[in-house]
Order: C-alpha cells, then sequence, then structure tokens
C-alpha cells in the first residue's frame, strides 16, 4: 500500500490522522469495515490495509527464541471485529 493509498485510510477512519498507534489505527479500522461494511470503495480500501498492515507486522515481529509468538503477534493474529450485543451495546 502506497503513501497516497495510506493518507487516505487516515482520512476515511474517524480521528485517523490523530492516531500514533497502529494498534489502536487498526481497532478503529476494523470497527469502521464492522459498521460500514467492506461493499463500497471505502471499505474495501479499509478492508485491503487491514489485510496488508496485519502481514507487514507479523513479518517484522520475530518470534521470542523459545519459538512462541510474542504478545504484538498474538494480539495481531486475535483482532477481531467487535461484537455487538443485540440491546445495542
Amino acid at each position: 500500500m502506497g503513501a497516497a493509498a495510506f493518507d487516505k485510510v487516515l482520512g476515511i477512519i474517524p480521528n485517523g490522522k490523530k492516531l500514533a498507534d497502529i494498534e489502536k489505527l487498526l481497532t478503529q479500522c476494523k470497527l469502521y469495515v464492522a459498521l460500514y461494511g467492506d461493499t463500497d470503495a471505502n471499505g474495501k480500501l479499509v478492508a485491503e490495509f487491514i489485510a496488508k498492515a496485519k502481514v507487514a507486522i507479523l513479518a517484522r515481529t520475530p518470534a521470542t527464541r523459545s519459538g512462541k509468538p510474542n504478545k504484538t503477534r498474538r494480539s495481531l493474529r486475535n483482532l477481531r471485529a467487535p461484537r455487538f450485543q443485540a440491546d445495542g451495546n
């Protein structure tokens, strides 16, 4: 993903340009896709960013010496869209 596409994702996500933490940005992106879907151009771009960011982060984050994934790798693998209850909470 190029710099122009990344800047566009930051413009799509509410407060995206203010987020300095990649995990918060990925969480906001997942929320965006969960709320608005990935059928329109913005949703597709955000979903593409999520997939590419996870791959890039996992490639740059080494496993620990024991061969077990470190905390960042585990948290990225477990990153899922939030579950909403039927009453809207």
